[in-house]
């Protein structure tokens, strides 16, 4: 409560009173402490279509950290509604630690898969979780003994580490003991570590392909259920997969095998196309993240 800024990758996480974002805790205790302010990290780069959820009547966001120059022109625009100066563009703060520690940690062969969670699927039980396709495509993937022939041929290890809780409580449910795939916890494991360790990410729609190709890393986007995660999730933005991301786009698991295949055989090396995409996208690479941040609220 005596705080002058409360900072915060989630709208709520920070505050002392459960089930309470930063809107509501204004509305009830602003007068208790009309000077403290709300910085908003961002857990990942805003690319989709979240209005509803981030405009500012709902948040009343101080500041909005973005890294991307479309990041920052889109969060900027007038539907979302924020005032002149709450959104930021000094890059995330925790790319620093990335670039920082890039050239100490020894990068190994293996492959990340981090799917993302499918909000219309958080109130069905176990038994209708393991009905949708969601589950399925996971399930097949990691059960393929086509990959692991391909990953034991070439002594490459493959992680399951899904970001997301709803997953997370869940990974028993995929029987992973008698298979070539390790499951990692995110209570057990380094975030970072794993993204500076591993040579390849396999993702679905997750931003955490951002964290990845600012590393310079191969990516393939897993997009089995595009339609319908459209539908039950987020409306697509400005970013365009096709157009905009850093890596090929496979919608099933046959294209995706082949694309694995491909990035083993080229020593997970990255295409030109894409990391030409990833310079155009990170123009801010000076390691000055967090002191930009700090400069800025310092100011104030």
């Amino acid at each position: 409560m005596a705080a002058r800024y409360v900072l915060s990758t989630h709208d709520g996480y920070s505050i002392p009173f459960k089930g309470v974002n930063w809107r509501e805790f204004k509305i009830v205790y602003s007068w208790l402490v009309p000077k403290m302010q709300f910085v908003f990290l961002s857990h990942g780069v805003s690319k989709d279509d979240i209005v509803e959820n981030t405009n500012y009547k709902r948040t009343r966001f101080d500041y909005f950290v973005t890294t991307t120059n479309e990041e920052f022109k889109e969060m900027s625009s007038k539907k979302y509604g924020y005032p002149d100066g709450n959104i930021v563009q000094t890059g995330f703060a925790r790319y620093d630690s990335l670039q920082n520690e890039k050239l100490k940690i020894e990068v190994q062969s293996s492959i990340v898969f981090m799917p993302t969670w499918r909000y219309y699927l958080a109130d069905v039980d176990d038994q209708e979780f393991m009905k949708s396709e969601y589950f399925k495509k996971l399930y097949s993937l990691m059960h393929s003994k086509r990959l692991e022939r391909l990953l034991m041929e070439n002594n490459v290890d493959f992680y399951f580490f899904p970001p997301h809780h709803e997953i997370q409580k869940r990974i028993h449910l995929f029987n992973l003991e008698n298979t070539i795939v390790k499951s990692l916890n995110t209570e057990n494991v380094d975030f970072s570590t794993i993204l500076l360790k591993n040579s390849m990410l396999i993702t679905d729609y997750s931003s955490v392909i951002f964290d990845f190709a600012y590393l310079y890393k191969r990516s393939v986007y897993y997009q089995f259920d595009l339609k319908q995660f459209r539908q039950g999730q987020y409306k697509e933005g400005y970013f365009k997969y096709d157009r905009d991301g850093f890596g090929p786009i496979c919608t099933n698991e046959k294209d995706l095998m082949s694309e694995i295949s491909s990035a083993i055989h080229d020593d997970f090396k990255i295409n030109k196309k894409y990391r030409k995409r990833i310079d155009e996208t990170f123009t801010l690479r000076d390691n000055k993240n967090s002191e930009r941040l700090f400069n800025i609220l310092n100011d104030k």
